[in-house]
């Protein structure tokens, strides 16, 4: 008898860990998200989370946006953008 896989995902807020940053949290949101696909996981969401000082995930879409730019268009330090200080 076959058995079926159950489908995994990551649910990740991008959480930012005390004394940290923003964009360490956003760094170590794609190490995390790299990670889940090299282990297999089917799919990785970004979290909506408004008015949490300790979540950096408060919009997914420009998350999204980050992460497509820092891994396809190899920019050199995409989270400077996330916090405002452009390079």
């Amino acid at each position: 008898m076959a058995t079926a896989r159950t489908p995994l995902a990551v649910l990740d807020l991008v959480p930012v860990s005390t004394g940290s940053t923003a964009g360490q949290a956003l760094r170590n949101s794609l190490d995390l998200a790299r990670r889940a696909e090299r282990l297999g996981y089917s799919r990785y969401w970004f979290a909506e989370h408004h008015l949490n000082p300790g979540v950096a995930g408060t919009s997914p879409a420009v998350l999204l946006t980050l992460a497509v730019a820092w891994s396809w268009y190899g920019l050199r330090n995409p989270c400077d953008m996330f916090s405002g200080t452009f390079t």
